[in-house]
């Protein structure tokens, strides 16, 4: 009989690992997405997700914006489908898609409406690189992987931290900020340091 939430103990004491997997998978992806918006021009950018990772989009879209000063906001995913006329505006619109599963099904029904109406690429973040948002990604866009923020548990913890992460690396990126894509870099170690203190 296993120890009721050692998974949530084993996934939050692991944060600082999974953070830097996920950096590290963002900027091994620089030349792409830099070409992506060089390429594309995109005047906004609308990051969506589901329950948890909703309220990621919330942050990672802010992050972007203040950093970019390129248009960002989050919805819930279903917002597309529902409402698509006053989800986004007829201006150059990159999706960004938060899933930890990537199975997400209105996430997944939101991305293939999106695509289908303005044949545009996506951006993918998630813990799955084999999920169907992956293979979205894959045909046209770009596939952002927190692997090690995979979890066994129903909560989320270093899959929402880790893909935050990733969305705040993608952001440097497409800013071309090296000071703050290192500044993302030194997390780990003072996750590690905090952990450490409150151990």
């Amino acid at each position: 009989m296993t120890n009721q939430g050692q998974h949530t103990l084993e996934e939050i004491t692991t944060q600082p690992t999974a953070w830097a997997d996920a950096l590290a998978d963002v900027k091994g992806k620089a030349e792409a997405i830099q070409a992506l918006f060089a390429k594309q021009e995109f005047q906004e950018v609308l990051f969506i997700g589901c329950g948890s990772t909703y309220y990621l989009s919330l942050a990672a879209a802010q992050a972007f914006q203040g950093l970019t000063s390129i248009r960002a906001w989050g919805l819930p995913a279903s917002e597309i489908l529902l409402f698509p006329k006053t989800s986004y505006g007829p201006q150059k619109t990159l999706l960004v898609a938060v899933s930890r599963s990537g199975e997400t099904t209105e996430t997944v029904r939101a991305v293939r409406a999106f695509r289908e109406e303005r044949n545009a690429p996506v951006v993918v973040i998630t813990c799955y690189p084999r999920s169907t948002l992956a293979r979205e990604a894959a045909e046209t866009g770009i596939l952002l992987v927190a692997r090690q923020g995979q979890e066994k548990s129903i909560a989320q913890t270093r899959s929402f931290a880790s893909m935050l992460v990733a969305a705040q690396g993608f952001a440097g990126l497409v800013k071309n900020s090296l000071p703050y894509v290192k500044s993302l870099e030194g997390l780990p170690l003072i996750g590690n340091w905090l952990l450490q203190e409150k151990a």
